[in-house]
């Protein structure tokens, strides 16, 4: 993974953690939510 995704899977590898997830608000009612699992 690449761009601002990265940390956070980073962080999750260090944290021994399995499951993440990242959201972003863009404005005006919109929004971004990314899950990410280890496998």
């Amino acid at each position: 993974m690449r761009g601002w995704s990265s940390p956070r899977s980073i962080n999750l590898r260090r944290a021994a953690g399995r499951r993440g997830l990242a959201t972003m608000c863009v404005g005006v009612g919109q929004g971004l939510a990314l899950a990410i699992e280890r496998v």
